[in-house]
């Protein structure tokens, strides 16, 4: 029955942001960074001077974001600014989108969202601070 009964209730956080230690001179990409587990992790890191950059599929809800965290959501902004990357977050993901659904480059969502995109903004960001 307890567990049952935990999915009616929501248990109180494990990991809060007293566990976050100073972020002074980090640098942070975090991916579905405008909501959800993105969205508060980057407020987290935020609040205890790391420097957050948000990206995502929704540029509405990453102006949102941006305007919520005070920082910018895309790699073109990102890469003029820092000269380091030292944590990226790939937090963004799809579950059982419709049937159908694809991404802008007639990719099925799903595998675009979950696997392509992660891995051509990893291969993006390195490429661009590797010179």
């Amino acid at each position: 029955m307890g567990s049952l009964w935990s999915q009616f209730s929501t248990p109180n956080p494990m990991f809060t942001e007293d566990d976050v230690a100073p972020q002074d001179s980090k640098v942070f990409r975090i991916t579905g960074g405008y909501s959800g587990i993105g969205f508060e992790l980057a407020k987290m890191l935020y609040r205890k001077k790391g420097r957050v950059y948000i990206a995502g599929r929704s540029d509405q809800k990453g102006q949102q974001g941006i305007k919520d965290i005070q920082h910018s959501a895309s790699a073109e902004a990102f890469k003029p600014k820092e000269a380091k990357l030292h944590v990226l977050w790939n937090n963004v993901g799809v579950c059982q989108p419709p049937v159908g659904s694809a991404s802008k480059q007639v990719i099925e969502l799903q595998l675009a969202t979950n696997c392509l995109g992660p891995f051509l903004f990893i291969r993006y960001q390195l490429l661009d601070h590797a010179h």
